[in-house]
């Protein structure tokens, strides 16, 4: 049977850009490291071949027995992402975010320089100092997020970096029962979790630090909106009335791609749960990238433009928990949020969306650039625009490299992308 290799130009590339861009050839590693890396590329190209459900599931054990170092997770994350496209089940699926879970990619700089970040966050060792009535079990003294926004490809490509600090006062022994364990989520085929500390301050001076979880997929569909969501639990087995909780961590991108090109969008909650002393958004973009922000019910930011850079603070103080109840509104209509975005309007909004679908010559290889050849998409009157490639001249586990040129905008894409071809 033929295999048709659909290009949807300029939609398919720019929706899920984490498929193609993941199956690149695997980094160099060490001797022991190398051929681990190897043996795991081996069972994903067996893999994306078989078609006997008992073939794949060896297959799967096989995965999930190779990766066993630290050195292994990212070609392993790597080999995942290829993976899950293929998978002919839930089951299946469940099983590969199983494995990438259980190794998440190392991708943090433990040599982080926070000095960038330090003006605007908390001693957390202060605040527990501090004289004031408590309020509820658990109450939030600080909520800080700060967003640093940074343009990749001019014009076509934002990507977003956050350092989140939260430090928590425990005021009665329910509350710490209810906050013995904390769970973060992340997007994990976009964003690399990175948990700079997790620890207890006792109200004598002491500390102790929070057992860590290895990441889990979250499969309740209630509670992420992405089939990549995954969690990674915060244990605090000895809380009491008394301490103070501090987290702060930081979410990376995980590719130098965003998906959406330069588009950029956040809505910050500013009530939940908690009684909450400090929430503060700052927000860190350059000057010539046009924000639009919707405050309702937050003061205007104060904003700062220094060295290209614009900085805007959004700050709200000794805010009460946001109490739901059955048959009540939606929490944005019942409390105060902040919605930052880089399109500001419907007009805009079509435009940015036209612009994912306009016509485009593609640019492709399938034998690594060592020679390539040029087809025009063509319109099927939806919207959409599209390209067939000679698929069926692929070999199952043969990858297809390509890029756009963007007729309208003379303008390349400045990305390759790659798939696999499989059989079928």
């Amino acid at each position: 049977m033929r295999r048709n290799l659909l290009i949807a130009g300029c939609l398919a590339a720019c929706l899920v850009p984490w498929a193609a861009a993941s199956v690149a050839a695997p980094h160099a590693a060490g001797s022991s490291g190398g051929a681990h890396a190897s043996a795991i590329e081996a069972l994903r190209q067996e893999f994306l071949s078989a078609t006997n459900p008992a073939l794949r599931g060896r297959i799967l054990r096989q995965l999930r027995a190779a990766g066993r170092g630290s050195s292994d997770a990212a070609v392993l994350q790597r080999a995942v992402e290829a993976m899950l496209p293929a998978a002919e089940s839930a089951a299946e699926a469940r099983q590969l975010l199983s494995i990438a879970a259980a190794n998440p990619s190392p991708g943090c700089d433990e040599h982080f320089d926070a000095a960038a970040d330090r003006p605007y966050l908390l001693d957390a060792r202060h605040l527990a100092r501090q004289d004031a009535d408590p309020q509820g079990d658990v109450e939030a003294l600080a909520d800080l997020r700060i967003d640093r926004l940074r343009v990749v490809h001019p014009g076509n490509n934002v990507l977003a970096e956050s350092h989140v600090q939260q430090i928590w006062r425990i005021n009665t022994a329910a509350g710490a029962r209810s906050f013995a364990s904390r769970s973060l989520m992340y997007a994990a085929m976009s964003e690399t979790l990175c948990v700079v500390r997790a620890r207890v301050l006792g109200p004598k001076g002491g500390q102790t630090q929070a057992l860590i979880s290895a990441d889990r997929p979250v499969e309740e569909r209630a509670a992420s909106m992405y089939f990549d969501s995954r969690t990674r639990a915060l244990e605090f087995p000895h809380l009491a009335p008394g301490d103070v909780v501090e987290i702060e961590y930081r979410l990376l991108p995980a590719t130098e791609l965003n998906p959406w090109a330069d588009y950029y969008a956040r809505m910050e909650p500013f009530r939940d749960g908690f009684w909450t002393r400090l929430r503060r958004r700052v927000l860190i973009a350059p000057e010539s990238l046009p924000l639009h922000a919707v405050e309702h019910g937050v003061a205007p930011p104060e904003v700062e433009s220094l060295r290209g850079e614009t900085t805007r603070i959004w700050e709200m103080h000794d805010i009460p928990p946001l109490v739901s109840e059955a048959l009540s509104p939606g929490a944005s209509s019942l409390a105060p949020y902040l919605h930052v975005s880089t399109i500001g309007s419907l007009a805009e909004f079509g435009r940015w969306y036209r612009a994912l679908l306009e016509p485009a010559l593609v640019h492709w290889s399938f034998d690594g650039w060592q020679t390539s050849r040029d087809v025009n998409t063509r319109d099927t009157g939806l919207g959409v625009h599209i390209a067939d490639l000679p698929a069926d001249q692929l070999q199952p586990g043969q990858e297809a490299v390509f890029t756009f040129l963007w007729l309208q905008q003379q303008r390349w894409e400045g990305v390759n992308y790659s798939v696999v071809a499989e059989n079928g």
